[in-house]
């Protein structure tokens, strides 16, 4: 049963279209079938007739009922697949939004267009920009880039539980690293 449910979940964009053009050929035979059973009952006394067609209407409902479920699905589906722009502008509108109302705060969306944090390395190059266009001495440049790569480095030695050392164990690491 749970490879079928995997299947399923990797395919739902399909399995989603198949349904739903399923069932829209089973709603299009509902009501022709429906058509000619209320033409064939037009002679018939009213109740015969309501008798006779309140099957296949109650049939045609659900059906276009679930058409609309399939249809809803299949858009809900395809907009969380599109690539929404990124920007810290959006981001603090939708946390906005977010605040005030709860069914925006489900979805989740400041974080979806929310910029990607910059690495080390982005900031480096940043930086390196910076610097040959004059925004910076070379003094300045060093002292950051310095800070950004020390700011690693203190976050490499973080231990698995995510706490820093302490600064006695930092310079006992010092004090090997030297030979004592």
């Amino acid at each position: 049963m749970s490879r079928v449910v995997a299947w399923i979940r990797r395919h739902h964009v399909g399995v989603l279209a198949v349904s739903l053009f399923v069932v829209t050929v089973l709603l299009f035979g509902v009501l022709g079938l429906g058509t000619l059973v209320a033409l064939a009952s037009l002679t018939a006394p009213l109740d015969a007739l309501v008798g006779a067609v309140l099957p296949w209407a109650v049939a045609a409902l659900l059906l276009g009922a679930l058409a609309l479920g399939l249809i809803a699905a299949l858009a809900w589906t395809f907009v969380r697949r599109l690539s929404l722009p990124k920007s810290q502008r959006a981001a603090d509108l939708a946390a906005r939004i977010e605040r005030h109302n709860e069914w925006a705060r489900s979805v989740g969306l400041s974080a979806v267009v929310a910029p990607p944090r910059p690495t080390t390395d982005d900031r480096i190059d940043d930086l390196k920009r910076r610097y040959v266009d004059g925004d910076l001495s070379e003094a300045e440049f060093e002292r950051r880039v310095g800070s950004l790569v020390d700011g690693e480095h203190r976050e490499g030695r973080r231990g698995h539980t995510g706490r820093k050392r302490g600064p006695r164990r930092e310079r006992g690491d010092a004090e090997r690293a030297r030979g004592r």
